[in-house]
């Protein structure tokens, strides 16, 4: 399970319960995992080696340092030497520091070890470990992605070794005896450790320090100019310019949601770990935002959440104009010029550097709400942000009419909705939705404005008239007047309580007020919500049976804001606190008794957090 992630949009870095490093991606957010195992150890002589992985040997505790995206690891072993791993990357290059402060109330002699399986693009055979002497660095590296591996002070034992390759099992076991082999080079499926010779004495010192750090690049040079600026700065430079450049990002970030006004200090928390996950999910060079880090759901369902769902990002999307990150907003919208492609709609989802992605569904990959999504959160982000020099971007433009008349045509003939062989928010069956229904009109009307903006009148004209024969049609073929709320769907026609049906006033198609919203609304908290929050929809079996969301809880917390029913939001508000982590991420969704399923954290989760929290602040300002 992950409990921490860090990251500067171009390196990321996920950490586990037991202090490991679970998972860290270069070049792209997401692409490429060079990590298969990365652990820490303690060897003492007579007690033999302590790895953290092994958690029955440590009592561990974790969070974020307030204010900051710095993760810390406190953890003990039943012999009494404790350590403290401040771990963080540095803003502005590709550098992963661990910082670690060991500590004993005895004098004794230990050795810390660290252990590192680098597999770079998945291609075992073309990979490499060396020992560099003269820049005194473990380097693995793969055609043209390196990894530096040094410490402070340097290490005084390695090994280069290989790890899953017949019957090797990895260089971690050459330290169990306390001493490394020395292998200065390996190839192949290559693996790597160091070790350091720890004094403890309190009467002397109270600790000693250890600080490792590892330093990616695209090219030899480009990683050791990273190293170059770990010893210039030093790492206690490097962690002061960290703590310095996040805090005052999350002020920002605070300010601009109006977070003062939200006194529950748990809330605020989320808060600021949902800031920074969204915007750590951003990659810096294509604007791909994927939708989860975590890849260990690859051992359980096949494939992972480490791809850009173009739906998730427009609302992550509104997230970062919820605390006015605008630049992450835009670099989305390049990501989705570049990738929309001939057919005019997007696709299912999209690789990190933005090729198509793995797919279930059958050609022609089409979630209509996806495109009306983008759209919709195009107009909104040029309402949070009047500035009509964005929009004369010719190539953004030729994306929005391009896909605004896709949606146009798209259309049944029957209802004027559109077709029935698109997928619904939930990616699992076809239909007419009210959701996906929804999601196209706010993207034909957003479209509409943008276009009128633009002063390219006859567009708006016949983009807003279609919105309209959307909206009339919604309310004729999607409201059931006998159960007196919105069919989940027609063609075929399933009266299914789903919360997908938020839909409806999200994208502004009838407004929260109403009275056919309201009575929807009203079924989807009597039969949808429970104890640990709201399920997606009745007789959903994916990872159990009706497992509360957190996007779907927070969904309803929202129209709580809209109505003014401010003590229900607030209650629900409390449910995802509940459902969080100790370092309070977000996940997908929960068991009944709140234990997390699926991938930790889900980007969506906590950019609908955002979107929500907002709203919130805003209501108890007044």
């Amino acid at each position: 399970m992950k409990t921490l992630v860090l990251g500067n949009s171009l390196l990321t870095v996920t950490i586990n319960e037991n202090a490991d490093i679970s998972e860290m991606y270069f070049p792209y957010v997401g692409l490429y995992q060079l990590v298969d195992k990365m652990y820490l150890g303690v060897w003492e002589k007579s007690k033999g080696i302590n790895w953290l992985k092994d958690s029955h040997h440590w009592a561990v505790s974790q969070s974020y340092i307030d204010d900051s995206q710095i993760g810390v690891t406190h953890a003990i072993n039943k012999h009494d030497i404790s350590l403290t791993i401040r771990d963080f990357v540095y803003p502005y290059l590709p550098i992963f520091v661990r910082d670690i402060v060991i500590e004993s109330p005895n004098k004794r002699e230990i050795k810390l070890f660290s252990y590192h399986d680098i597999h770079f693009t998945g291609m075992a055979i073309p990979d490499s470990a060396v020992y560099d002497e003269k820049i005194k660095s473990i380097v693995h590296y793969e055609l043209s992605n390196y990894v530096l591996i040094g410490s402070i002070p340097h290490f005084t034992q390695l090994a280069c070794g290989r790890a899953d390759f017949k019957d090797l099992r990895g260089t971690f076991v050459d330290a169990e005896d306390g001493n490394l082999s020395g292998c200065p080079a390996s190839h192949g499926p290559v693996d790597s450790a160091l070790g350091i010779n720890v004094s403890l004495d309190p009467q002397k010192n109270p600790f000693s320090r250890v600080s490792l750090f590892f330093c990616a690049g695209q090219g030899y040079h480009e990683a050791n100019k990273a190293r170059k600026v770990v010893l210039y700065k030093t790492i206690d430079k490097l962690y002061d310019e960290t703590f310095i450049f996040w805090n005052r990002w999350l002020k920002n970030a605070r300010d601009s949601a109006n977070a003062e006004n939200v006194t529950d200090k748990r809330l605020k928390k989320i808060f600021n770990i949902s800031a920074i996950i969204t915007a750590l999910m951003s990659d810096h060079k294509t604007g791909s935002i994927i939708a989860s880090p975590d890849a260990d759901i690859v051992r359980h369902g096949g494939d992972s959440y480490l791809y850009c769902w173009p739906r998730d990002a427009a609302f992550v999307v509104k997230g970062y104009d919820s605390i006015e990150k605008f630049s992450l907003s835009r670099k989305f919208f390049d990501f989705a010029i570049n990738t929309i492609g001939s057919g005019n709609y997007f696709l299912h989802r999209y690789c990190p550097e933005g090729s198509f992605g793995p797919t279930w569904h059958e050609h022609p990959f089409i979630q209509i709400d996806q495109t009306g999504a983008v759209l919709f959160a195009l107009d909104s982000h040029c309402r949070s942000l009047p500035d009509l020099e964005y929009l004369r971007n010719h190539k953004l433009w030729e994306m929005i009419k391009d896909a605004t008349e896709f949606l146009m045509k798209w259309r049944d003939e029957e209802t004027k909705l559109p077709k029935p062989i698109s997928y619904d928010l939930w990616e699992e069956r076809k239909g007419i939705f009210t959701y996906s229904s929804s999601a196209v009109y706010g993207g034909l009307l957003g479209a509409s404005r943008i276009a009128h903006n633009l002063g390219k009148l006859g567009f708006s004209k016949r983009w807003h008239e279609g919105a309209e024969e959307i909206k009339e049609a919604i309310q004729r073929f999607l409201w059931n007047p006998n159960t007196q709320r919105f069919r989940r769907s027609i063609k075929p026609e399933d009266d299914t309580i789903d919360s997908s049906l938020f839909g409806i006033w999200f994208f502004d198609v009838l407004p929260p007020s109403d009275e056919r919203v309201r009575s929807t609304m009203k079924a989807i908290e009597d039969h949808l919500l429970k104890e640990r929050g709201v399920f997606r929809y009745q007789g959903d079996n994916y990872q159990g049976y009706e497992n509360p969301w957190i996007i779907c809880t927070l969904f309803l917390a929202e129209y709580y804001l809209w109505i003014n029913e401010t003590k229900k939001a607030i209650r629900l508000f409390h449910l995802v606190a509940d459902n969080a982590l100790e370092t309070y991420l977000l996940p997908e969704q929960v068991d009944s008794n709140g234990n997390p399923l699926s991938v930790v954290p889900l980007t969506w989760s906590h950019a609908q957090y955002l979107i929500a929290f907002k709203q919130l602040a805003k209501k108890l300002a007044k």
